[in-house]
């Protein structure tokens, strides 16, 4: 190829006059050096044929069409790009330009990304081009050329018809790191699904415990009209205890049913299946006054129980497989931002001056009800999950009819159907695990590990001893029990915000900063409130202390360790392998949270405040793990993380050598950051 002076300015105009060199389809151009050829000399080649004119500090490149008039058409830094696109399968980088001038680029047109001697993998995030108002066009963009102006030059018709370089059949390293924005079918049905479904979770955990003394009073008053006689206290005790664990057990016995449901069902068919175990214990929580019966309270706390453990595994799932990768982070943590809404939402309505008091109970554990209904009316409106009608039903049609709902009119999704199909291929090499088989299969051995981590260290990490302590660290900070739960709604509204700071962060800083830096806030909050738990009678201001280790704690696990593993314990697992991985997740989650709960207060009443100290070394354990062995998962697919993983496992991947429809070498990756494991 001759020599290049610069990367050519991109203005031209239909009365210039200028040269022409042959531009087969998008094919190598020459880019020839200023004053090479005398204007107005011209080569043409058999398709088309590009012009070139000279100009104060480069040549302006136009594709045109045989018998057309010149008009505005592609600048020539794209045709800069294309000119070393055919040559990218024999080199890495393109070759280093010789020192010139430096590129002014003409009015209208923003700056072109440094492409000297930088790696092809470094232009994937930040090349976008825009071909100008008559064919534009960029990475997920549309063209919305106008009609009304001369028709010039355009794209090729795949172009056109997809509005992205990615459907003008060009292999180049960005074509699978295309943007798509969010759209507004993805967001309603994140909306509904999480909203029928984590917000159960979240509602039920919060919804007993404000109230719990107007609940215990009815509980003595109907057995006094049974029996004559009030509870003892024992009895009481272990009735509440009932009422409370049985919440977690139910979420335990979802959390092994879900691996069939999703399977069976779909991912959208298990949710809205699910909802009949939040409808009818809201019906029978609803009429257990006027029925006196405190049994069909216990009962329904089993089955809102299980209705929580379904979701919390289904809906991740469901989620992560409508988004696309550049947004996977954000949508999946949706899961963990409506469980926090339904708790801060709990807490509100709980209050003593709203439904929190002894004739507004039933009406507040009836209201698990209304989001159930809502989904039911509205998700079957929404596409099931492509991956599964692709990969498990092998229906192609129904997946790409639902990732053009999701992914927009016009939006090109035959790159995201090859990823499906490179996923379904090394699933049919590997087979479909059963939870048993997954235990032993080596492939999939750290990936379970980490899960376990994960799931494990987000309840083990001291949040419920957290919850446990607050109002006594509210008191003796000087709060009075009667206000102590305005200053609980008020940690809600810090989860709250914070956690919606890490939805919108997560795309941008990744999975690991975030659970890094909130494992680290949590346990140096656990050692703060563990100061200030044993010192505060002799230095009253470290009362103040516990106060806001509290708020730092709750902002720490709201930053990583609450939202973030709904989305890395997703994306770690290829499609046929989730199911019965998060069957195991979710037992994890439950048995640990049914352990907490049943070991702290025990702990707490021998240890005291130096509890948090096995809280803090607990935290401190999970980030160490994380930092050495879980990758960072932004913005690759389920299988480049699952060949990231293959090499910690000590097993290999077979890659695909050529695209079966086109017969095209594989595109590159982006390179895995490495972990000091």
């Amino acid at each position: 190829m001759p020599p290049y002076n610069t990367i050519l300015p991109a203005r031209i105009s239909s009365r210039d006059q200028g040269r022409t060199v042959p531009f087969p389809s998008f094919g190598q151009l020459e880019l020839l050096e200023s004053g090479q050829h005398a204007p107005g000399e011209s080569r043409q080649g058999p398709e088309d044929k590009r012009t070139i004119k000279p100009g104060p500090s480069g040549a302006t490149v136009v594709p045109q069409a045989s018998g057309t008039e010149q008009g505005p058409g592609i600048p020539d830094g794209a045709a800069h790009l294309f000119s070393h696109l055919d040559g990218m399968e024999n080199r890495e980088t393109p070759p280093p330009a010789p020192p010139r001038e430096p590129l002014v680029p003409a009015q209208g047109w923003g700056p072109w990304p440094p492409m000297h001697g930088q790696p092809w993998t470094s232009l994937r995030s930040s090349l976008s081009l825009d071909f100008g108002p008559r064919a534009s066009s960029s990475l997920g963009g549309s063209d919305t050329a106008a009609a009304t102006e001369t028709p010039g030059p355009t794209l090729p018709s795949a172009a056109r018809n997809c509005g992205s370089l990615v459907g003008a059949g060009l292999d180049f390293p960005g074509k699978e790191f295309q943007r798509v924005p969010l759209q507004p079918t993805l967001l309603l049905a994140t909306l509904s699904a999480a909203f029928g479904s984590a917000f159960q979770y979240g509602y039920n955990i919060a919804v007993v415990n404000t109230p719990h003394k107007v609940l215990k009073s009815f509980y003595n008053e109907t057995y006094f009209e049974r029996h004559g006689a009030f509870l003892d206290e024992g009895t009481m005790l272990l009735l509440w205890s009932c009422t409370v664990s049985m919440f977690p057990l139910g979420g335990l016995l979802g959390s092994l049913m879900v691996g069939q449901m999703v399977d069976k069902c779909g991912r959208k068919g298990a949710l809205l299946i699910n909802n009949v175990f939040a409808i009818v214990p809201a019906i029978l929580m609803g009429v257990s006054k006027a029925a006196r019966a405190f049994e069909l309270i216990i009962f329904s706390r089993v089955l809102v129980g299980i209705c929580a453990g379904v979701s919390y595994s289904a809906l991740p799932m469901y989620l992560g497989e409508l988004a696309p990768k550049n947004q996977r982070g954000a949508v999946g943590t949706m899961t963990e931002v409506f469980v926090i809404v339904g708790i801060f939402l709990a807490q509100i309505l709980s209050l003593q001056a709203i439904l929190g008091n002894a004739t507004g109970w039933p009406a507040l554990l009836a209201l698990t009800g209304v989001p159930a209904l809502l989904q039911l009316l509205s998700l079957p409106f929404f596409p099931e999950s492509p991956r599964y009608m692709l990969i498990q039903k092998g229906d192609e049609e129904a997946a790409r009819r639902g990732l053009r709902r999701l992914r927009g009119c016009g939006a090109d999704v035959e790159a995201e159907l090859e990823d499906m199909r490179a996923e379904e291929r090394e699933e049919r090499a590997a087979g479909r695990p059963s939870v048993l088989r997954l235990l032993a299969l080596r492939p999939q051995r750290w990936q379970l590990v980490s899960v376990v981590v994960l799931m494990a260290g987000q309840q083990l990490s001291g949040i419920n001893a957290i919850n446990y302590y607050a109002d006594t660290i509210y008191t003796s900070a000087g709060v009075e029990a009667a206000h102590s739960q305005y200053v609980t709604v008020g940690a809600g509204v810090v989860n709250i915000v914070v956690t919606l700071i890490s939805a919108g962060t997560v795309e941008r800083l990744g999975r690991r900063p975030l659970l890094l830096v909130g494992y680290g806030i949590c346990g140096s909050a656990c050692l703060a409130l563990t100061a200030a738990l044993l010192l505060q009678h002799q230095v009253r201001a470290l009362s103040y202390l516990g106060v806001a280790g509290v708020f730092a704690y709750i902002a720490g696990h709201s930053i990583g360790p609450s939202p973030v593993p709904s989305v890395v314990r997703t994306e770690i697992f290829l499609q046929s392998s989730r199911p019965a991985a998060l069957t195991v997740d979710g037992a994890v989650h439950w048995l640990t949270n049914f352990i907490v709960g049943l070991l702290f207060p025990s702990m707490q009443e021998a240890i005291g405040a130096y509890s948090f100290i096995i809280f803090a070394g607990l935290c401190l354990l999970t980030a160490a793990y994380i930092y050495i062995v879980i990758p960072e998962t932004q913005g690759k697919t389920f299988v480049e993380i699952n060949r990231i993983f293959a090499k910690r496992n000590g097993v290999e991947v077979p890659e695909d050598r050529a695209d079966p429809a086109g017969g095209r070498p594989p595109l590159p990756s982006a390179p895995a950051k490495e972990t000091p494991f």
